[in-house]
Parts: structure tokens; C-alpha cells; sequence
């Protein structure tokens, strides 16, 4: 996709996922690196740590975020708090959210049309935020 920004952090689902869908998000990073992109992957994180608490990544996760200049979604974001979170504060930022799919090993990747996250309650974001970390 040729309007595709360079700096991409790449989101979707990880908890309850066989291997957290480390695969699936080396994957699709390695390919969009291919294409030339810088892409934050957060199954890279601390070396694709999965000890700690999922509000300690997601400290992590949001500052790569807020550096990057769009979103690329991985297959099942829907179903995720964490990637939710995201495309909420990609949205609220207007940056770009692109969603991605592979098939026959060609990745595919085109601007999302029809974005609904994760509905947000109340207390949701302290928990993100709290100072566990």
C-alpha cells in the first residue's frame, strides 16, 4: 500500500492466544519491514517478555504509540482490551489505522473503514495507567 506511513506500530491480539500470537506479530512485522517500514512490534518487547503484569507492556506499548504515525491491525484486534486501547488513542490522535490480513502468506493491508473498539467502561484506563509498573 503505497500511502502506508513509514513509522507503523502494529496491534492486535495477545492474551489467550496460543504463544500470546508472538508468530503472528513477528510475522506481519517482518513484513512490513520488507516493504521498508519501521514497525514497533510489542511481541518484541523485553525480548518478548510475558512475565509481568499486562498493565507494565502496556506502559511500554503506549509511548511507542504516541511516536509512531499509524496503526496496523492484526486479524481479532476486536476482540483485545489491549489493542482496543490503542485504536482508541489513535483515534482520539487522528492518526491513520490501517487492518491487515494474510493470506497465502501475502500480506494485505488496507485503511480501516469501520472502526469499533472495544467498548471502554469507567475505571478502565487507571488500571492501564496504575503505578504497578
Amino acid at each position: 500500500m503505497s500511502d502506508l506511513p513509514e513509522r507503523l506500530y502494529l496491534a492486535g491480539p495477545m492474551s489467550g492466544r496460543p504463544h500470546s500470537n508472538f508468530p503472528l506479530f513477528n510475522r506481519v512485522a517482518g513484513l512490513l519491514r520488507a516493504r521498508g517500514h519501521e514497525v514497533f512490534n510489542p511481541a518484541e518487547n523485553k525480548d518478548g517478555g510475558v512475565r509481568r503484569s499486562r498493565a507494565y507492556y502496556m506502559r511500554l506499548d503506549i509511548p511507542a504509540l504516541l511516536d509512531s504515525q499509524a496503526v496496523v491491525l492484526l486479524p481479532g484486534w476486536r476482540a483485545s482490551r489491549g489493542a482496543s486501547l490503542e485504536v482508541w488513542i489513535a483515534l482520539d490522535l487522528d492518526m491513520p489505522v490501517y487492518e491487515c490480513s494474510l493470506n497465502d502468506g501475502e500480506l494485505t493491508v488496507t485503511r480501516a473503514t469501520t472502526l469499533e473498539p472495544f467498548p471502554m467502561p469507567f475505571g478502565f484506563l487507571p488500571e492501564v495507567l496504575s503505578p504497578e509498573c
